[in-house]
């Protein structure tokens, strides 16, 4: 029982321990109580949970009771740590120093620092003021509340030590005074702030937790070290000027500690971070009036600020954000921020070395000089920035970056993302790269020290930008913004990749910036949009750039092209250029240009060019231009008028490129493609339903145009003077239905070559190539095709370069071809076939023109005064091994036709000709004189030779001289007959109406010189002729050599008299008047006497005297009769043809009767059947001979199966076509043939059947059948295969149907045709 009851007791003596142990301990301190000890001592009674303890290291006074208050702060040492109660320290309004006093609190679970007013509060102080107090706290939990306490700098080692302890801070005022002490004794901490001039405190807060509560003040000008702790700031506290930092002894400060604030304000503070980790949340940070240089001051740490709001209403001064220093493993991240109203003429961001994290950050409202400033110096830095918003920010830089390494180029790497800015910021600049005047040029210009990416953002109203030295990459971009001088600046050595970007640009009015300006560096631009721009796009400077897969659309610029390049390498491919409209497309000087698989579209060009290249390399391949127009030449390529050396050192390249439907707005001396002082190549390329004249104009260059195409289009193709060498290789103009001004105009050139040029099916103009040059240039023309063309003739004045010179000349002035004084021309292996021209294909003047191996055949002329192949002033023209065959003259359909005064095939005037191994068939001119050559010659100092050799003429028709017509106005006994050489040639089958069926000439001299040689090694067979010689003819084409004897007295011949005796010649009627007198000369040898005359008319008696024989000797001449198809007119004494629409009734009635206008209408005019002749519009010039059964019975067609010109066309359209297959059929009449030939050969193939049949072996009936099957053989089977020519197809009620026609005529000759049915 005992036991028990001891236990108990034990128990409650133990609780009662306990109770006692928690029981809240008070202190109370006052300094101003010295004198009220009496009162003290009455209230002891009332205080039995008051502490009585003295201070025994203090001889202040009191016992800490609220009676009789302790008087120092030392006092406390001696009983906070003897127990572990719960201790209030109530210390009363008023003033304490502490000097060389140390606080020591240890293991004390609860304390707190709190202030009363007592009342004896003499000096009427306000607050707790406590001045020099040392606090050592250990493994404690510390509540300090409403206390200011003010520290002098008297020591080297930290005022506050918080060791394992949590303290509270609630509404504390932390400050240090000014103090006298010098700060340049060492060791001092904090030596980088000597210039604040006041007194610092330290604390050390290391394993513990630091509580800052109800806006209390920490440490004004103090600092903090935090070693493994947590600074906690809650509930609107104010920090006033905390830096944290380690200290010479190389303290680690912020050592896995975090600073923690949720709900933390700010104000006027300076925070310096070295060797830390910070992480500021949820905070609201403002400036009021703050003029540090720093905020944040980084070094060396990891500092990190979230979800924060920092902002100010008035400026700040030179304030500096966050901000770092010379460390490289700094990191510091900044995310969800909200800067709004800071004014600072400094940067808010200024980085140095590290790594920096920038995510989601607005600014809003600032103004400042720069946002982002980065320092660079040696070492590396990467910074990210992340989602930013510029809105309402006035004056600013985005980012400056400053590189000041002279020696070893720091590394910087920026990635930009989701950048967005509004219109409502202005800027200075947006991104700058500035180098440090000490820098070393040639080492930064080796390196790309600044790595900057721009990706995923929406950049608006953005203002300018300068890169040095940087490797940029802009992607995913966004562009819409205005700017006066160059957006982007890209210098010394830049590397920089745009993609994937959008661009929306205009310049400021009076401005005239480019969106990038490119100097000594690299760009690389890939599939990016510029759509709508009103601005220049790029100007580039002793750079590369690449322009890929990009669009540009709609966008125009007044002044300034929309890519400039300056001594660069540009290369544009797989872009699309569509409804531009520039000055200038392209301007580039001393450059290297290449657009490839690129398309322009609908553009305009109004003032200048699409592409003006000056003193530079261009290439477009795979380029098409469509719809595209300028008053000036699209594609400009030459030197600048301010170059003194024209050398041909820059070229041009034009291959697999189309040129569709682009046009020129001023429509005279405009070209697509301009060429001076280059090299220039176009190649594989295509030009269709383009509008220009010329289309290529080159002047002092060397071209090659090699396999292009050139259709439907207008205007002209090239035009070039003083070119040093053009060469066309592989030209097509096929299908074309729009008149050309001409193809080819060349002057002054020096050598120009064309080969495999197809010019097939088109409609022409007059003129086609014109060259107009020096005598020593050359012109090749190898496999030209010309065929299946149409000529038509465009009224008013051609738009030819040099058209003057060519009215001038003594040519033709509508050829297909023109030279001019050009020196050397050949056609190689070249077709001029099936056209049908104007009035010349050809004309020559002071050249030389050489055909080999080429065919002119097939063409027909349209012009009925003029029918010239080639048309040649003092000229050489060669042909060697050529065709010349089916050219056909116009037959002529108007009353004006110069009949017999055109020439014919090739016209030389002053000019000779060489012809080897060639042949000339079936060349029709009816109206001309010459079928082949008509030669003229006025000049006796044109000493061409006319030289044809082993040819062979055939088959060739005209009015005058079936092959050759010559003529001369030069004295006979001058003209030099030595020219000729016409040998070992063919002449067969050639046909002239009036005189000549070969040869005709007026030139006497040729005629008795050569006409005995030319035939005599030549070889004339079945030519003919209706009036003159078959072969050679001279220039009276009636002309009569008549003889006479001159006869003496005894009748014989005196053949003592010879010499030339004047002769009178007239006309006897009435057998005594003698009229119209003519004088000629008659020549008489050994008596016989011959003169030439003309004598024509109807029972006209001529008289001839020789006048000057003694005695004179007269004779009669009686003319019977016209010449074929006139009669004599007895008014003109002369024989005439019926005028046109009459026809001669009867020879010998010399009447004409008006001819039935119901008859017969064959090519070109009226048919008059004469004898088996028909006249064409009553002129002798087209008389031919009918062809039989054509045009017989009084004009008419024979039958009614045939009707129409020539009888050509047959009634039945069912019919074959032609004379001969609508005659009737001859089955008939072949079986008639047949059946006379049987019969006749009947008796001797019965006697040959029965011959063979006879055997004595065989019996009768036998030897009958034998018998009667081979006369069945004979007769029968013949007749029954020919009568299927009876089966004929005829159209019956629109049915086809096989039925025998009996109704046909047998005495046609088309039995050709039943035949090869």
């Amino acid at each position: 029982m005992k036991s028990i009851y001891f236990i108990f007791i034990l128990l409650i003596v133990i609780v009662n321990s306990i109770v006692k142990s928690q029981e809240i301990l008070n202190y109370y301190i006052n300094n101003n109580n010295n004198n009220n000890n009496n009162n003290n001592n009455n209230n002891n009674n009332n205080n039995n949970n008051n502490n009585n303890n003295n201070n025994n290291n203090s001889s202040d006074g009191g016992n800490g009771t609220i009676t009789n208050p302790y008087q120092s702060l030392c006092q406390l040492n001696n009983n906070l740590n003897k127990n572990y109660s719960p201790i209030i320290i109530n210390i009363a309004f008023g003033f304490y120093n502490s000097t060389n006093c140390t606080i020591e609190i240890n293991n004390i679970n609860e304390i707190k620092i709190i202030p009363y007013n007592d009342n004896n509060n003499i000096n009427n102080y306000k607050n707790v003021i406590i001045e020099n107090i040392k606090l050592i706290i250990n493994n404690s939990n510390l509540n300090i509340n409403e206390i200011i306490i003010t520290f002098s700098f008297n020591y080297f080692k930290p005022l506050y030590i918080c060791n394992g302890s949590n303290v509270n801070f609630n509404n504390v005022e932390i400050s240090s005074p000014p103090s006298s002490q010098s700060l340049s004794q060492p060791p001092l901490p904090l030596l980088l702030l000597s210039t604040i001039k006041s007194s610092f405190m330290l604390i050390n807060i290391i394993d513990s937790n630091f509580i800052l509560l109800n806006q209390s003040k920490l440490i004004n000008n103090g600092e903090v070290d935090l070693i493994n702790s947590k600074l906690i700031l809650n509930e609107n506290s104010i920090l006033d000027g905390l830096f944290i930092n380690g200290r010479d002894n190389s303290l680690t400060i912020i050592e896995n500690s975090e600073i923690i604030d949720p709900n933390f304000y700010f104000e006027s503070s300076e925070l310096f971070i070295n060797n830390s980790k910070i992480s500021i949340k949820n905070t609201i940070y403002e400036f009021f009036g703050l003029n540090y240089f720093y905020c944040f001051k980084i070094s060396t740490s990891i500092f990190k600020m979230e979800n924060t709001i920092i902002k100010s209403s008035i400026y700040s001064g030179n304030v500096i954000l966050v901000g770092t220093q010379g460390s490289q493993s700094t990191n510091v991240t900044l995310n969800n921020i909200i800067l709004t109203g800071l004014k600072s003429f400094q940067s808010i961001f200024k980085f140095t070395l590290g790594t920096f994290n920038i995510n989601k950050i607005t600014f809003e409202n600032c103004i400042s000089s720069c946002l982002f400033y980065i320092d660079l110096i040696i070492g590396e830095t990467l910074l990210s920035i992340n989602n930013i918003n510029l809105i309402g920010n006035k004056n600013i830089k985005f980012i400056e970056i400053l590189n000041q390494s002279p020696f070893s180029p720091p590394l910087l790497n920026i990635t930009i993302s989701n950048l967005i800015t509004t219109c409502d910021n202005t800027y200075q600049n947006f991104i700058t790269t500035i180098e440090n005047n000490n820098s070393n040029n040639n080492n930064s210009s080796n390196n790309n020290n600044i790595n900057l990416n721009i990706i995923n953002s929406k950049l608006n109203c953005i203002g300018e930008s300068w890169f040095r030295n940087c490797l940029i990459s802009f992607e995913n971009l966004i562009i819409e913004t205005s700017f006066k001088n160059n957006l982007f600046n890209f210098n010394n050595n830049c590397n920089v990749i745009i993609k994937s970007s959008i661009f929306k640009t205009s310049n400021y009015p009076n401005g005239d910036g480019f969106l990038f300006s490119i100097d000594n560096s690299i760009v690389d631009i890939g599939n990016c949009t510029i759509n709508n721009c009103e601005s220049p796009f790029l100007q580039s400077k002793l750079s590369n750039l690449t322009i890929n897969s990009c669009n540009f659309t709609k966008s125009i610029s007044i002044e300034n092209s929309l890519l400039y390049s300056i001594s660069s390498m540009m290369l544009i491919k797989n872009c699309n250029f569509n409804q531009l409209n520039y000055p200038i497309l392209i301007h580039s000087k001393n450059s290297n240009i290449s657009i490839i698989n690129s398309n322009i579209l609908k553009s305009s060009f109004g003032r200048l060019h699409l592409a003006l290249i000056e003193y530079s390399n261009i290439i477009f391949s795979e380029f098409n231009m469509t719809e595209c127009f300028s008053s000036n030449s699209l594609l400009y390529f030459s030197l600048d008028n301010t170059t003194s050396t024209k050398n041909l050192n820059y070229n041009f390249l034009i291959e697999n490129s189309t040129f569709l439907k682009n046009y020129d707005m001023q429509s005279l001396d405009v070209s697509l493609i301009y060429s001076k002082y280059m090299n220039g190549n176009i190649i594989n390329s295509k030009f269709i339903g383009n509008s220009f004249s010329p289309l290529i104009k080159s002047t002092q260059s060397t071209l090659l145009i090699k396999n292009v195409t050139y259709s439907n289009n207008s205007g002209s193709f090239h035009y070039g003077s003083n070119d040093y060498y053009i060469e066309v290789n592989g030209f097509t103009l096929n299908n074309s239905r729009i008149q050309l001004d001409y193809l080819f105009a060349f002057e002054n050139y020096f050598n120009v070559f064309f080969k495999d040029i197809f010019i097939i099916n088109n409609y022409l103009s007059q003129y086609l190539f014109i060259f107009n040059g020096y005598m020593y240039n050359s012109i090749t023309f190898n496999n030209l095709l010309y065929i299946d063309n149409l000529i038509v003739n465009i009224n008013g004045t051609s738009r030819i370069p040099f058209n003057s010179i060519i009215n001038s000349s003594s040519l033709s002035t509508t050829s297909q071809f023109i030279f001019i004084n050009s020196g050397s021309i050949s056609f190689n292996s070249s077709n001029i076939i099936n056209n049908l021209l104007l009035s010349s294909m050809i004309s020559i003047e002071n050249s030389i023109l050489s055909f080999s191996e080429c065919n002119l055949s097939l063409n027909k002329f349209q012009d009925v005064n003029s029918s010239k192949l080639l048309d040649s002033f003092k000229s050489l023209i060669i042909f060697e091994n050529s065709t010349i065959n089916s050219n056909i003259g116009s037959s002529g359909n108007d009353e004006g036709v110069l009949v017999g005064k055109l020439p014919g095939l090739i016209n030389l005037l002053n000019s000779g000709i060489k012809i080897s191994f060639c042949k000339f068939k079936y060349n029709i001119f009816p109206l001309d004189r010459g079928s082949i050559i008509s030669y003229f010659s006025n000049s006796y100092f044109d000493n061409y030779q006319f030289n044809v050799f082993s040819s062979e003429f055939s088959s060739n028709v005209a009015d005058i001289g079936g092959v050759f017509y010559f003529s001369s106005n030069l004295f006979d006994s001058v003209t030099p007959y030595n020219r000729y050489n016409i040998e070992y040639n063919n002449f067969s089958n050639n046909f002239a109406k009036t005189a000549g069926g070969v040869i005709w000439s007026d030139d006497l001299l040729f005629t008795t010189q050569l006409n005995p040689f030319i035939l005599s090694v030549n070889k004339f067979y079945n030519n003919s002729c209706i009036f003159g010689e078959n072969n050679l003819s001279i220039s009276i084409d009636e002309i009569i050599e008549y003889i006479f004897l001159v006869k003496n007295y005894f009748g014989e011949i005196a053949t003592q008299v010879f010499g030339k005796f004047n002769t009178s010649i007239k006309i006897k009627t009435n057998e005594t008047i003698l009229i119209n007198e003519t004088f000629i000369t008659s020549t008489i040898y050994s008596g016989k006497g011959t003169f030439q005359y003309r004598l024509y008319g109807k029972d006209l008696v001529y008289t001839v005297t020789i006048l000057d024989l003694k005695p004179q000797l007269s004779m009669d001449i009686k003319i019977k009769n016209c010449s074929p198809f006139k009669y004599f007119d007895g008014n003109s004494m002369n024989c005439i043809y019926c005028p046109i629409g009459y026809s001669l009734s009867d020879e010998k009635s010399n009447s004409c009767v008006k001819c039935n206008s119901e008859i017969v209408t064959c090519q070109y005019g009226q048919v008059f059947s004469n004898e088996n002749y028909y006249m064409v519009d009553n002129s002798p010039l087209k008389v031919y001979s009918c062809a039989n059964d054509m045009c017989n019975g009084n004009n008419t067609c024979i039958g009614d199966n045939n009707i129409g010109d020539l009888c050509y066309y047959c009634t039945n359209y069912h019919e074959s076509t032609s004379i001969q297959a609508s005659k009737n059929d001859l089955t008939i009449w072949l079986l008639n043939k047949f059946l006379k030939k049987r019969i006749i050969n009947l008796p001797k193939s019965i006697r040959i059947i029965l011959k063979r049949n006879n055997n004595i072996n065989n019996n009768d009936i036998v030897y009958k059948i034998k018998c009667l099957w081979s006369l069945f053989q004979l007769l029968f089977i013949p007749i029954m295969f020919n009568s299927i020519s009876l089966l004929v197809n005829k159209v019956v009620n629109n049915e086809n149907l096989l039925i025998i026609d009996f109704t046909i005529k047998y005495f046609g000759d088309c039995y050709y045709q039943i035949i090869i049915i």
